[in-house]
Formats: structure tokens, C-alpha cells, sequence
């Protein structure tokens, strides 16, 4: 045991990409791991709590592997992580058939406060865009709307303040 090194003694505890806490001590173990396949697990687990995953294209497949590769050799933090996926282009919303897109929109709305919050206004900005695009396929298409006039009313009130929230942080027009 004297001669083991950290990832292979990380491995023997049953730490991997898959079981690591989405935090920055669980991105820390797995960068300890040295696996590019563990860290892909990792960042794909991110991605999907997020309700976000790689596009389904070589390009996209490609640049993932290489940001997977060069993240995990460094010591950036957790939130690091989160903000340079947010940005990456190779990344887009994994809004399937069995997702609830109400549960993604209110989702997309809290990571955008959360933004204007820590002072990213621009990052926040893309973001109430993206929670009212997505609460407007509910508006128009979920049954839920459809089939109840009080789910439709109390989303459109979502939609009217999130655009609210947009023409506060946008930047004035000339």
C-alpha cells in the first residue's frame, strides 16, 4: 500500500465520475482519479442536473473530449466548471420527449437569479431568455395548459416576469 498512488487508492475506495457529489470536493476526487472517462461521467452528470448534454455531432464530441481532458488535469473549482459549460457551444438543452419542460423552465428561472445574484448580469440575461423560451413550450403545447386554464394563467404570469426580468437587465437602446 506504501507504493499505491492516489488514483488507484481513489478507485479502490469507489469514488468514480459516476458516484462523485456534484460539488467542488466531489470534482476534486475525480480530478484526483486522473480518468478522462470518470471526468466525462462527471461533467455528463452536470450537464444532464441541468437539463443540458454534448450535441449528438462528431465536432461537439470531439470538444468534449478535449475540455474533459484539459479540465481534469486542472484545479479549477466546481462553480469554474459550471460556468465554462453554461458558455461552451458544443453543449445544447437536452429538452426530450420524457423531460417536464415546466420542471426545466423553473429550473433555467433559479440558475438565472442565481446569476444576476452573483453579479453576472449578462449570463442572466441568456438565461431568462432561455427559462421564457422554454416556459412557452409549456405555454403553447404542454397539456397541462391545455387542459387547465389556472396552469395556463399561472405560466403566462411566469412568462410576463421573466420578461420583465429581461427588459431590466438588458442594456438601454440608442
Amino acid at each position: 500500500p506504501q507504493d499505491e498512488q492516489v488514483p488507484e487508492l481513489l478507485a479502490r475506495s469507489g469514488v468514480t465520475g459516476t458516484s462523485a457529489e456534484l460539488c467542488d470536493s466531489g470534482l476534486q476526487l475525480v480530478q484526483a482519479l486522473k480518468s478522462q472517462e470518470d471526468m466525462q461521467t462527471f461533467i455528463r452528470r452536470i450537464l444532464a442536473s441541468t437539463w443540458r448534454k454534448v450535441k449528438d455531432d462528431e465536432a461537439s464530441a470531439q470538444e468534449f473530449a478535449k475540455f474533459a481532458k484539459d479540465f481534469g488535469a486542472g484545479d479549477d473549482s466546481f462553480q469554474k466548471l459550471r460556468e465554462l459549460l453554461r458558455k461552451a457551444s458544443w453543449i445544447e438543452l437536452n429538452l426530450g420527449a420524457g423531460e417536464d419542460r415546466l420542471k426545466i423552465g423553473v429550473a433555467m428561472e433559479k440558475e438565472a437569479r442565481e446569476l444576476e445574484a452573483a453579479g453576472q448580469a449578462e449570463e442572466a440575461l441568456e438565461g431568462f431568455h432561455r427559462a421564457i423560451a422554454v416556459q412557452k413550450l409549456v405555454y403553447n403545447f404542454d397539456d397541462r395548459c391545455k387542459n387547465n386554464a389556472q396552469i395556463k394563467e399561472m405560466v403566462g404570469k411566469r412568462i410576463a416576469e421573466l420578461e420583465g426580468d429581461v427588459k431590466r437587465l438588458s442594456p438601454p437602446e440608442e
